[in-house]
């Protein structure tokens, strides 16, 4: 009984901080599948895992999401500030275009079609304007 929670205790880990790096002046949905078999880890940067994305706004790990402190930059090394609501609502505070990009409607979910292992993703926006839907998860209707 006691290597049962010890191997769940191992196999789930601890929060990591991780950021995610958007090519400079790109602008769209992000998608990125966490824990793919056979793909290394992302790096880890400082103590932090650095998720660097595709000019599709694609990516894909060997990590799992490990929801820690997350942050989002450009391959310029420019910091995203991360939208918030500010107490108008989210379709007010998602309808209006800024003069510097932000990352905002972070989701996270997992998906399973037929016999395949479960897939776990992580979306969000980057850009200046209003978001608008955000794409299907793969696997997903």
């Amino acid at each position: 009984m006691i290597w049962i929670l010890l191997a769940f205790a191992t196999g789930c880990g601890s929060p990591e901080p991780m950021t995610f790096v958007v090519p400079t002046d790109y602008e769209g949905w992000v998608v990125v599948e966490f824990a793919v078999p056979g793909l290394d880890p992302a790096p880890l940067e400082a103590g932090v895992r650095v998720m660097r994305i595709d000019a599709s706004g694609r990516a894909k790990t060997g990590s799992p999401l490990r929801a820690g402190k997350l942050g989002y930059a450009d391959a310029g090394g420019r910091s995203l500030s991360v939208l918030e609501d500010n107490g108008v609502g989210y379709d007010a505070a998602h309808a209006v275009t800024r003069a510097a990009p932000f990352a905002c409607c972070r989701t996270n979910g997992t998906t399973q079609a037929g016999d395949a292992p479960e897939r776990t993703f992580e979306r969000f926006y980057v850009g200046r304007g209003p978001a608008g839907e955000p794409p299907a998860l793969p696997g997903t209707p």
